[in-house]
């Protein structure tokens, strides 16, 4: 092994106190980070749904469906 690379493993072994003091300070600012998360048992949130009901005498499903309840679809998505 060349002298001249950089191993992050033997530093950590050779400063064993700053390794352990490191390892602290990263589990104590996620423990601090974790308690300020925000958290709700019941999170609001809302749903979007619509019914309409169209009528048109005569019309097959299909006629139905192509003509009216497609283009009202994307009209009422906008």
């Amino acid at each position: 092994m060349s002298e001249g690379r950089f191993n992050l493993s033997a530093l950590a072994v050779r400063e064993r106190s700053v390794t352990l003091f490191l390892i602290c300070l990263i589990s104590l600012a996620g423990l601090i980070a974790f308690l300020k998360l925000g958290r709700a048992e019941d999170p609001s949130f809302t749903v979007k749904v619509m019914t309409i009901i169209t009528a048109w005498p005569g019309a097959t499903p299909q006629e139905m469906q192509d003509q009216v309840a497609e283009k009202l679809e994307k009209r009422l998505q906008e």
